[in-house]
């Protein structure tokens, strides 16, 4: 009767079989977990579809930052040193300048005589000749027929001319735009136009020519005018 081998037996005798398949299964388990891995690798593109790519976060290019160029500094300012300028005071603003103040006329009596009839042109004076209400441009001083007129300031004479109304008259031209005139003079007059004359000096005498004038004693008819604006001669004498 033939012996029924048991299953350790069994197992033993055919153990190099059992191994043999157990490295082939390995092996083939192997390979597949390798060639899996390949497709998955190779199938990772396709398997973002765009769904999935738009909920990918942004990916945000990060600025590139201009580099800051300082300006050139001038030559004279790199040998000396920024360090040892010296400190600019600030700008102040110009004042304007004002124009210079024209010096006052100063005038001597061009008479030595008494005051017969004073300066009216903000108001009317009576005139004993045309007997009537008028103004008057200057002062009347009274003198005897003869006596001799003075220039009241340095001065260039301007004119000397028979006026229709005030007789034979000279005006000094003087600086500042001031202009001194005597009438009622003497038809000799010792000055002609262009003439420079002194304080004090004569330029004629008292006489009786003045047409609107002649009801009034001898005198001389003085005025001062600035800038041809009639001015009271009494507030320039000193």
């Amino acid at each position: 009767m033939q012996h029924k081998k048991s299953f350790a037996e069994q197992i033993r005798d055919k153990g190099y079989y059992i191994v043999l398949a157990l490295c082939a299964i390995a092996v083939g388990v192997s390979g597949y977990l390798f060639c899996r891995n390949l497709t998955n690798e190779d199938d990772v593109t396709p398997m973002l579809n765009e769904p999935a790519l738009a909920a990918l976060p942004e990916v945000t290019k990060p600025a590139v930052k201009q580099p800051v160029i300082a300006p050139k500094q001038d030559a004279a300012v790199e040998a000396i040193g920024e360090d040892k300028l010296p400190a600019l005071a600030p700008t102040e603003a110009a004042e304007p300048v004002a124009a210079p103040v024209p010096e006052r006329l100063h005038t001597q009596a061009p008479l030595d005589g008494e005051v017969a009839q004073a300066f009216a042109m903000d108001h009317l004076a009576y005139n004993d000749t045309m007997k009537d209400w008028r103004t008057h441009a200057g002062v009347d001083v009274l003198g005897a027929e003869g006596a001799t007129v003075c220039a009241a300031a340095d001065g260039t004479v301007e004119a000397v001319y028979s006026d229709d109304f005030l007789g034979w008259t000279v005006t000094v031209r003087h600086e500042g735009g001031y202009l001194t005139r005597y009438s009622n003079l003497a038809q000799e007059i010792p000055v002609t136009a262009g003439d420079y004359v002194a304080a004090g000096q004569p330029i004629g005498t008292v006489g009786t020519t003045a047409l609107l004038e002649l009801a009034e004693p001898p005198h001389l008819h003085f005025a001062v005018f600035k800038d041809n604006v009639p001015q009271d001669p009494e507030e320039f004498l000193e």
